[in-house]
């Protein structure tokens, strides 16, 4: 009896160290179909990328209820992408992409879940390791909920 009771707690313990990664069903958003919003420039992405910005505003929503996604060069084969809010107006202030920033993988409209290929480089920007990140959008900012190794 003892052996089956300690093999239960063994694999609780197991269990939960290993916990699911986070789910886009578990941070449901509603779709905002309102009028956009003028670009708000309160940050440096706002004020250099304007016109830009300004244009995605027009587009359909894809993540997170209200946010655009757009983006702009940023040489050679480089791209920086960005999300903004098209209910207010607000740039998300985390760039994405460029030359060492994470690479979005997933998102959803109906979800606040953010899914990130983050990178890790050496002194020489040689690639020495990546994640698997999740974000969470939360009052117009993205807070870091979980961040995964990478097997190589």
């Amino acid at each position: 009896m003892k052996k089956l009771i300690i093999g239960a707690l063994l694999c609780a313990v197991a269990h939960t160290s290993f916990a699911k990664d986070p789910q886009f069903s578990d941070y449901p958003a509603k779709a905002y179909n309102g009028k956009p919003a003028k670009l708000l420039l309160n940050n440096e992405t706002a004020r250099l990328f304007k016109t830009r910005l300004s244009a995605a505003l027009s587009q359909k929503p894809v993540f997170a209820g209200e946010y655009v996604l757009t983006g702009w060069g940023c040489g050679a084969e480089c791209l920086s992408y960005t999300f903004v809010n098209k209910r207010t107006g607000q740039v998300v202030e985390q760039d994405f992409g460029g030359e060492t920033g994470d690479e979005i993988q997933k998102y959803k409209l109906d979800s606040n879940l953010l899914i990130t290929r983050g990178s890790e480089f050496d002194d020489d920007y040689n690639e020495i390791g990546s994640n698997t990140n999740y974000y969470l959008m939360k009052n117009g900012k993205l807070e870091l909920i979980k961040k995964v190794p990478n097997k190589k």
